[in-house]
C-alpha cells in the first residue's frame, strides 16, 4: 500500500522506480531524481518484495531535499510489469518516467524532455533521449565504473525501426498518462520485453519524438558473478529470455489478428523482420557479386575492405535485431569484424616495402593513419595533442592487414627476438586484454604455450581482476603481456605486484601505457568518476589517470622490477622507420630478479 497517504500525489511528472533488495544502486537513483533541475516532479518507489529498511531511509532523505515522493511496498514480488503499473495508478502525474533502480539520468533530463513535449508542434505521447551504456562492477560496497559506451542513438521512432527492434530503454523516455490510458497498462504476463511491447502499443496512439542528446544511461554489470544475483542485468544474463518474450507476445498477436482477419501489431513485426532481411540479402548479394576488378582493388590495396567493413557495420547497427544486445556481447561483436576483415585479407600476398608488421609477417609501403574517432577521444580534454603522446604514429598507426598499431608491432618485434632465446623450452607467455592480432601472433610461434586474462572478455583463459590474480600461482609465466590496462586500473601498483608475482624468476613482462611526454609526474584525481569528466581529465571515460615516464618507471622500480627501457638508439633509425614508429616510441621491459 502507499505510504504517505496524507499528501496528494500530483505532480508534472511521475519518476516510477521499481527495485528489489538493490540498496546500493538505489542510492544512485536517488541522487538522480534529487539533482534533477525540474521542480514539479514525484518521485514513486515501488518496493517489489524486497526489504523494506533501506527504502524508507532513502525516502525520507529525498523528502527532506524537497521532493514529493511516495513509497508503495508489495508483501511478495508481483514482477516488473506489475511494479510498474502499481507504480502508475497510484499517482495521477499527466507525464511518466520508468527509471529503473540502477540506471541514471543527467540532471537536466527531465527539463530537456519537458520543454521538447511543450514546445513541440506536434502532438506527442513521449520523447526518448539517447543513451550511454557503462559497464560497471561492485567491490567492497562500492560501485566502480569500468567502461563507457554508445548505446541507443536513434535518428526516428517509426512503424518499421520501433516494430523491428526496441529503440530506446525505459529509463530514457518520457510518455504521457493519457497515451498510457490509450495503449493499455504494462503486460503483467511479460518477465521482459514488456518495454518495447508497451512502446509499439503507445506508437499506435500518437508519434513518439527523440532528442538526440545523451541524458541517460544504462547501468551494465556483465561479469558472470553477478548472474543469479539481485545485481544482475536481464539483458546480459537474460539474453535468451527477452527473445523468448519477444517472440511469445509477437506471435500471440499474429494469431490473434489473423482469426480475425485485421492487420495489426503483430503483423507489422513480420512486416518489420521480413524488410530487415530483405536489406540484409541484398548487402550480402552485392558482396558475392564483387567483380574481378574488385577483388584485384582489393588485393591491391585495403581502402576497399575497409569500405565493405563500414558498409556492412552500418547494416548490423541499423538493423540487426540484437542492436538492443550489443553492448553486453560488444567484444564478440568485435572479433566477428575483425574475422570479417581477415576472411578479404587474410590471402594478401606478401610484398616488398618501406614498412614490416611482425606480428601478420607482411610487407607494405604504408601503414594506415589513426582513424579520426581515436583522435577526438586523445584530445578531447584540449590540453593535450596526439603528438604529446609518447608512442603514437598517427601517419603510420595500424598495419592495413591485421590492425596491430604501433606498439603491438613493436612489441611483436621484441618478443621475436626473445623468443629465439628460448629454443628448445616451452616458454609461458601471458597476455592481459589480449589483441586478435597479437594472440595469433602468440600462437603460431615455436615452442610458446599462450594464454590470456581479461575480467570482461570472453574466451580468456583467466577472467580476473589484474589486481587480484588468484586463479594463478607463483612464478607461472616467463614472459607477460600488458599493453595499455593499467590506466585503467585503479590501484596500478598493485596490479604491478601481481605481474611481478606471477612472473618466474628472471621473467619479463612488457608493461605499456599511454605517456605524455609534457607531464612530470602522473597527473590522476580518484574523485573524478564521471565518465564526461574524465574524458575531459584524462582524455577517455574509462580512464583514470595521465602518465609520465618518470612516474611510470618510478612505480615499476617501487615493486621490485628493474625496467629496460628501449628506444631509437638502441635498435636504429633504420628498424624505426620500418616497423612505422615515431622517434620517441619507447618499449618497457620489467625484468624480475632472479
Amino acid at each position: 500500500m502507499p505510504e504517505d497517504s496524507n499528501i496528494s500525489f500530483t505532480a508534472k511528472v511521475a519518476i516510477v522506480t521499481r527495485t528489489k533488495d538493490r540498496e546500493l544502486t538505489l542510492q544512485r537513483t536517488a541522487a538522480c531524481v534529487m539533482a534533477q533541475t525540474y521542480p514539479d516532479i514525484l518521485w514513486v518507489v515501488v518496493n517489489d518484495g524486497g526489504v523494506r529498511g533501506h527504502v524508507d531511509s532513502l525516502a525520507a532523505m529525498v523528502r527532506e531535499s524537497g521532493r514529493a515522493v511516495l513509497v508503495i511496498h508489495h508483501e511478495q514480488s508481483k514482477g516488473r510489469p506489475a511494479a510498474a503499473n502499481a507504480g502508475i495508478v497510484a499517482n495521477a502525474c499527466p507525464w511518466i518516467i520508468l527509471l529503473d533502480d540502477d540506471d541514471t539520468v543527467e540532471p537536466q533530463f527531465v527539463k530537456r524532455c519537458m520543454d521538447y513535449l511543450e514546445q513541440s508542434e506536434f502532438p506527442y505521447e513521449g520523447v526518448a533521449v539517447w543513451t550511454d551504456i557503462i559497464h560497471e562492477r561492485i567491490c567492497n560496497d562500492k560501485i566502480v565504473s569500468i567502461g563507457r559506451y554508445p548505446g541507443y542513438q536513434p535518428t526516428e521512432v517509426s512503424f518499421i525501426t520501433l516494430f523491428y527492434t526496441n529503440l530506446f530503454p525505459p529509463s530514457s523516455f518520457v510518455f504521457s498518462r493519457k497515451g498510457w490510458d490509450v495503449a493499455g497498462r504494462f503486460d503483467e504476463r511479460l518477465h521482459c520485453s514488456e518495454d518495447w511491447n508497451f512502446n509499439q502499443r503507445l506508437l499506435v496512439a500518437g508519434p513518439i519524438g527523440i532528442i538526440p542528446e545523451v541524458l541517460a544511461c544504462l547501468h551494465h554489470r556483465i561479469d558472470s558473478e553477478y548472474e543469479g544475483t539481485v545485481y544482475a542485468n536481464t539483458v546480459v544474463h537474460g539474453l535468451g529470455e527477452h527473445q523468448k518474450y519477444y517472440q511469445f507476445w509477437r506471435d500471440e498477436l499474429i494469431r490473434n489478428e489473423l482469426r480475425s482477419g485485421r492487420l495489426g501489431l503483430g503483423q507489422l513485426n513480420l512486416l518489420a523482420l521480413i524488410y530487415f532481411n530483405s536489406q540484409c540479402m541484398r548487402i550480402f548479394s552485392e558482396i558475392a557479386a564483387m567483380t574481378k576488378e574488385d577483388i584485384e582493388s582489393v588485393r591491391l590495396g585495403t581502402r576497399a575492405v575497409l569500405k565493405l567493413v563500414s558498409i556492412f557495420g552500418k547494416v548490423l547497427k541499423k538493423f540487426a535485431l540484437f542492436y538492443i544486445f550489443l553492448s553486453a556481447i560488444f567484444s564478440k561483436m568485435k572479433r566477428l569484424l575483425n574475422k570479417f576483415v581477415q576472411l578479404f585479407t587474410a590471402w594478401l600476398p606478401r610484398t616488398s616495402g618501406n614498412h614490416y608488421c611482425p606480428v601478420c609477417d607482411s610487407a607494405f609501403d604504408r601503414f594506415a593513419p589513426l582513424p579520426d574517432k581515436y583522435k577526438q577521444y586523445i584530445e578531447a580534454g584540449g590540453k593535450y595533442t596526439c603528438n604529446d603522446l609518447e608512442m603514437l604514429a598517427v601517419a603510420t598507426h595500424h598495419c592495413p592487414k591485421c590492425y596491430s598499431a604501433d606498439r603491438d608491432r613493436f612489441t611483436a618485434w621484441y618478443l621475436q627476438k626473445e623468443l629465439n632465446g628460448f629454443q628448445g623450452n616451452t616458454i609461458n607467455v601471458l597476455e592481459f586484454a589480449p589483441h586478435p592480432a597479437v594472440s595469433k601472433f602468440l600462437k603460431s610461434a615455436s615452442g610458446v604455450r599462450h594464454s590470456t586474462c581479461d575480467l570482461f572478455m570472453d574466451g580468456v583463459d583467466y577472467k580476473c581482476d589484474i589486481t587480484h590474480l588468484k586463479e594463478i600461482p607463483d612464478g607461472s609465466f616467463q614472459v607477460i603481456i600488458c599493453s595499455h590496462v593499467l590506466e585503467h586500473v585503479y590501484d596500478d601498483m598493485q596490479a604491478m605486484r601481481e605481474m611481478k608475482r606471477i612472473l618466474s624468476p628472471g621473467g619479463k613482462a612488457v608493461v605499456l601505457v599511454p605517456i605524455y611526454r609534457p607531464l612530470n609526474e602522473c597527473y590522476e584525481n580518484p574523485s573524478i568518476i564521471n565518465p564526461e569528466e574524465r574524458k575531459r581529465h584524462f582524455g577517455q571515460g574509462d580512464h583514470i589517470r595521465l602518465y609520465s615516464r618518470s612516474c611510470f618507471v618510478s612505480r615499476l622500480s617501487e615493486v621490485g622490477f628493474s625496467v629496460e627501457c628501449i628506444g631509437l638508439s638502441d635498435i636504429g633509425q633504420e628498424t624505426f622507420d620500418r616497423l612505422g614508429l615515431v622517434p620517441t616510441s619507447t618499449l618497457y621491459v620489467a625484468h624480475k630478479p632472479r
